[in-house]
């Protein structure tokens, strides 16, 4: 009996949009639906999808608020922010934080521009609030440059340990080709570099021992 082919980039799309409708849907219960192997699902819808994981049903909504939201700017607004990265919201962080600081100096100016205390009274308000404003800027512009070094640091010892697992790999390769050397040399009747070391100790009138006169 032939095993049937499934279109799995098919599959996880209706999966994704059925989640949409039912947040209480299952890769287990859509397989018994569809009549498909829910092992082999698990594996291949998760890399069809190539978004939020399977069963991450919070992801799954979000990210159709977020179509939905950015629909009437067009696919292509859609795509910058979809492929966005943490660099990119820091340079928006910081462009915001500039605004902010320009908006700060001309209610400086404009509060020491006054005459009367009345009307400063009135201004020290929005001035605290834009100073608080450029402070909760600023400690999120230094999250992010965590973020992105925390990020960047994991990246680097990830390429680490894949050089490492690479070395060690070769180094087994070469260990095991030695030994199938030896093994070839010794079935052909031939001496390994060790024995014939030992060989030629044994050769020697003094099997090897320097004699001290």
């Amino acid at each position: 009996m032939k095993t049937p082919k499934y279109n799995w980039q098919e599959l996880a799309d209706e999966y994704a949009a059925m989640c949409l409708e039912n947040d209480q849907l299952t890769l287990k219960v859509f397989c018994e639906q569809k009549n498909i192997p829910y092992n082999t699902a698990t594996k291949k819808i998760r890399a069809s999808r190539q978004g939020a994981p399977i069963g991450s049903q919070r992801a799954l909504k979000h990210g159709g608020y977020v179509e939905k939201m950015l629909s009437p700017y067009g696919e292509e607004i859609y795509q910058i922010v979809v492929n966005a990265t943490l660099e990119d919201d820091l340079l928006i962080l910081r462009a915001t934080l500039i605004h902010t600081l320009d908006v700060l100096k001309n209610a400086q100016d404009y509060f020491n521009s006054l005459t009367s205390w009345d009307d400063k009274l009135k201004m020290l308000e929005p001035l605290l609030s834009i100073h608080a404003s450029i402070d909760r800027k600023i400690q999120r512009i230094e999250s992010f440059n965590m973020t992105i070094a925390k990020m960047k640091l994991e990246s680097d010892l990830e390429e680490k340990r894949n050089m490492e697992l690479e070395r060690l790999a070769l180094t087994i390769q070469k260990i095991r080709n030695d030994i199938e050397i030896q093994i070839a040399t010794k079935g052909s009747g031939k001496l390994t570099s060790l024995e014939q070391i030992y060989a030629d100790i044994q050769a020697m009138e003094s099997d090897g021992f320097v004699k001290c006169a």
